[in-house]
């Protein structure tokens, strides 16, 4: 899989202060219908990416996640991890990803 590097957001105050929201708007606002990931599959766009990702933080938000809240998700590395990614974070919660490497018990039970 590659992924296309987003175009760069404008320091603000001489430091970079710019959320993962933010970031994907801009790639998307500079790159629309341009590939954002290619391989597994067919190749998928900045702007498919950001509407996958505004139905996905809706949902989210219908279920009351907010603000502060942690999202744990088991992700696979691919389209779907990074549409989750941005979509956690447009509802302004934290993802954790859970890595089921360590099995049921997780690694805190070691």
């Amino acid at each position: 899989m590659t992924i296309s590097s987003p175009p760069r957001a404008p320091p603000r105050g001489g430091r970079v202060r710019t959320t993962l929201p933010e970031v994907f708007a801009a790639a998307v606002a500079a790159r629309g219908d341009a590939p954002a990931v290619v391989g597994h599959g067919t190749p998928r766009s900045w702007a498919r990416g950001q509407s996958e990702s505004r139905a996905l933080t809706a949902g989210l938000q219908a279920r009351g996640i907010g603000v502060g809240d942690v999202v744990a998700v088991h992700p696979l590395n691919g389209w779907e991890f990074l549409v989750a990614h941005t979509a956690v974070a447009e509802a302004g919660a934290v993802l954790l990803p859970l890595h089921l490497a360590y099995g049921e018990a997780g690694p805190a039970d070691d």
